[in-house]
């Protein structure tokens, strides 16, 4: 299972800012992390950084405590630029952590790779687009966005934001909206 930019403690990071955002979200994202586990059952979870936002917080805890009835799957961190704890910290729950990863000829990165000569998967991006109905209303959702050589996943995470993408004739869009995923474009 690839799952890319959790960003757990980014409720917190913004509590320090003054903004009160609740533990929720992140509880939430954790719980959709357990219930895929449960669905699919994978002997693997690979998260594509920034599985955490920042400094050492409650939500570090959080996952601590989560993680711990999962010892039978491996968890893998590819680092994000947003993962600054000590590695040490990271494998204390059992996680193994790398700067990337390669499985079966592809590639697995946080950020796009411009000098990776194959199909590569990463994150960092938050990728979403913006739909708009008859009468002007618009919603905006993640989306995957497919390239000639790369795939950028959405951010699972809740408190993330998008990037909204503006796909060339040659990427192919998937938006995903609730549990359905659609061809964009």
């Amino acid at each position: 299972m690839i799952i890319s930019d959790v960003h757990l403690g980014k409720s917190n990071h913004f509590r320090k800012s003054g903004i009160a955002l609740s533990l929720g979200a992140e509880l939430a994202d954790l719980n959709k992390i357990s219930f895929l586990i449960k669905v699919y059952q994978p002997q693997r979870v690979l998260f594509l950084g920034d599985l955490f936002h920042s400094n050492h917080n409650a939500q570090w805890d959080l996952f601590a405590t989560w993680i711990k009835p999962y010892q039978d799957i491996e968890f893998q961190l590819v680092l994000g630029n947003h993962d600054l704890l000590p590695e040490y910290i990271y494998t204390t729950t059992g996680l193994k952590c790398f700067e990337r990863i390669e499985i079966n000829g592809i590639c697995f990165s946080h950020e796009p790779l411009e000098d990776y000569n194959g199909y590569h998967i990463c994150g960092h991006i938050h990728p979403g687009i913006r739909l708009v109905g008859k009468a002007n209303q618009s919603v905006r959702i993640p989306c995957f966005l497919v390239k000639e050589d790369q795939m950028i996943l959405p951010a699972f995470g809740s408190l993330t934001g998008l990037y909204i993408v503006d796909p060339k004739v040659d990427e192919i869009v998937f938006g995903i909206a609730d549990s359905t995923m659609f061809r964009y474009g």
